[in-house]
């Protein structure tokens, strides 16, 4: 027994040792990405006033209505049906089974907690003018919210369908303040925002959602990078299915002589330009605390020296129902002399919209050039005179356009304007709406608090067997993950 023994362990002692398992070949699967330069910020709907808020309004929390940009038609979303029931009575009866990310039932009573919300903290997104004919909110039952009126709105429904009448979890968002961004959103949309960084944000299709516009990708990553070239880069290497709010002109240039050359309208890696004729409109917008916004002269002064750069004439754009021509543009402005010895302007400009500090800068040599104006150009800047914007409305209608002018008329226009608003938003003749809306313009012409800059086709490029659904935009336009189909 003890030799047998002792063989035994000559045998196994002279056994190879077993071979290391070889590496693993799998790779992981990189997620459905969207390409931008802008971050994911402002996730509580409550005051959202960039596009990356409002599209993360659009995919995670539902509202009683959705806006199609491009046809103006409104459909229930949370909403079962939404009707008048009486002149100043306007009535929406929600969906069966309807929940929020966190389990958690939705009720009329999130829905009125939600708007009266808005209407208290969303001051600089246009919430008070785009429900300034609401006098009161009743929800008779859990199902039923009932809008009353001070007075006939015809663009009611459309405000219900904008940002900020997102329906938000009453326990998760206190009333009278805005939830932080540290923390996740919580709605009932399509999609749940379910990892957020500095870099990345990352949405799953909601299962539990019930309402008009399902999402038909599980997992988009919505992908900050660094700057325009980063983002042209990921569309001519394919490692993203979107690019959106990141290419500079010159990029869009480059992009579209590739497409314009090739017989399969495609760029040399496959991607496809969808159409957004007109929607890059770039306009100058004077901050209500800014000390120097009282000056009439000053103002003046700034839309004048802008003439021969502005290829857009009203603070809404061409192509939009309603426009009408307000602002002088092109040729020779004679700008008045005016002593503006101490006074200097900050200039503040987004710095993840692509072109904009190019641009910022045209207007800052402008202005010194031709008005004589000390500028400093800031990005990002809180307390900037004049912030550059590009920024799409709430609503892609004349009122929503118009809204950074509404929300912050001058004292002495204050009265005028609400006045004109309200008629346009009374009236069922279309004349006398055209009328009031032309009005409007001329007005903010003779104001120059809104002015206007430019406007040009937005750049939106997608990549190989991507495409964007029939309606698949949100209510300003904006992009909507829902929208997307590959």
């Amino acid at each position: 027994m003890l030799a047998l023994l002792v063989l035994l362990g000559i045998v196994v002692g002279c056994t190879e040792d077993t071979p290391a398992p070889a590496p693993s070949t799998a790779t992981t699967v990189r997620p459905f990405t969207v390409a931008t330069t802008q971050r994911v910020r402002q996730l509580d709907p409550a005051y959202v006033t960039t596009d990356m808020g409002a599209m993360v309004a659009t995919a995670v929390y539902q509202r009683l209505l959705t806006y199609n940009a491009d046809t103006h038609e409104l459909k229930p979303d949370a909403a079962s049906d939404c009707l008048f029931r009486q002149a100043l009575v306007y009535e929406c009866t929600l969906r069966s089974n309807l929940v929020f990310h966190n389990g958690n039932a939705l009720t009329s009573r999130d829905v009125k907690h939600s708007i009266e919300r808005a209407l208290t903290l969303g001051v600089q997104a246009g919430t008070a003018v785009l429900f300034s004919s609401l006098s009161e909110i009743r929800t008779p039952d859990a199902k039923t919210v009932q809008f009353v009126l001070t007075w006939e709105d015809n663009q009611f429904a459309q405000a219900l369908a904008s940002p900020a009448a997102s329906i938000v979890d009453e326990p998760s968002y206190a009333a009278t303040s805005v939830r932080s961004d540290d923390q996740l959103p919580i709605g009932s949309g399509p999609y749940e925002l379910v990892r957020r960084s500095n870099g990345e944000a990352v949405f799953s299709r909601s299962a539990s959602y019930e309402g008009a516009t399902p999402g038909s990708i599980s997992t988009i990553r919505v992908q900050t990078l660094d700057d325009t070239s980063a983002v042209e880069q990921a569309v001519i290497a394919g490692t993203a299915e979107v690019a959106w709010q990141g290419l500079d002109e010159p990029a869009v240039t480059r992009l579209q002589q590739q497409i314009d050359a090739s017989s399969s309208h495609t760029t040399d890696s496959g991607w496809s330009r969808v159409a957004r004729s007109g929607m890059l409109v770039r306009r100058l917008i004077w901050s209500p605390s800014s000390s120097h916004r009282l000056d009439a002269a000053l103002r003046g002064r700034i839309s004048l020296a802008l003439q021969s750069e502005r290829t857009l004439d009203s603070i809404v754009p061409r192509g939009v129902d309603g426009y009408a021509a307000a602002f002088s543009q092109g040729g020779i402005a004679t700008v008045p002399t005016t002593d503006t010895s101490g006074i200097t302007l900050v200039l503040g400009y987004d710095s993840g919209a692509p072109g904009a500090a190019q641009l910022a800068q045209v207007i800052e040599n402008r202005l010194q050039s031709s008005a004589g104006l000390d500028v400093v150009v800031r990005a990002d800047a809180d307390q900037a005179d004049l912030q550059l914007s590009d920024a799409l409305p709430a609503l892609a209608t004349a009122t929503g356009w118009m809204l950074p002018y509404l929300t912050n008329p001058l004292p002495g226009s204050a009265a005028k304007v609400e006045q004109l608003d309200q008629r346009a938003r009374t009236t069922d003749d279309g004349n006398a709406r055209t009328v009031a809306l032309s009005e409007l313009q001329q007005q903010a012409a003779a104001d120059n608090v809104v002015i206007p800059v430019s406007q040009t086709d937005g750049a939106l490029f997608v990549g190989p067997g991507v495409s964007i659904a029939d309606g698949g935009f949100g209510p300003g336009g904006q992009l909507a993950l829902w929208g997307l189909e590959q």
